[in-house]
């Protein structure tokens, strides 16, 4: 798993459900489907920090039907901030399109700011992310 940092637990949700909506658009969801995200996050017990949970090796189906610009409202605060270029958003943007009705690892397509950006598991621990409920670090 990576740990990727995000600004809010709210657009953490966001954000694995626009992932989750590349292999299941709004229009071929059903009432009786249980999940409606892609992966997990994790909120710091004390700092109330957000890391969104991807894992490295999980193959994510890409629908025919996808939205090649569904992350597109992620990526422009980061453009805005000079910390990813346009360039990183058409690689995103081409990589759903060129994999619809296939298979793609999410961390292929990522821009690599945000991978530079990740956290390990051995981080988050020494970072206090995990603590029991007696108040000790797991």
């Amino acid at each position: 798993m990576i740990y990727i940092p995000i600004t809010s637990e709210l657009i953490a949700q966001s954000l694995s459900k626009a992932l989750y909506e590349l292999s299941r658009p709004l229009s071929t969801q059903l009432t009786e489907d249980v999940s409606e995200y892609y992966c997990g996050w994790l909120v710091h017990p004390i700092t109330k920090e957000v890391v969104l949970i991807l894992p490295e090796d999980d193959l994510l189906p890409v629908n025919s039907l996808a939205n090649d610009r569904a992350l597109d409202k992620f990526l422009k605060p980061f453009q805005n901030a000079q910390k990813i270029t346009g360039e990183d958003i058409e690689k995103v943007r081409n990589a759903i399109a060129t994999n619809k009705d296939k298979q793609i690892k999410v961390i292929d397509f990522l821009p690599q700011y945000w991978l530079d950006s990740a956290k390990t598991q051995e981080q988050l621990e020494g970072g206090n992310w995990f603590i029991n409920n007696m108040g000790n670090s797991i």
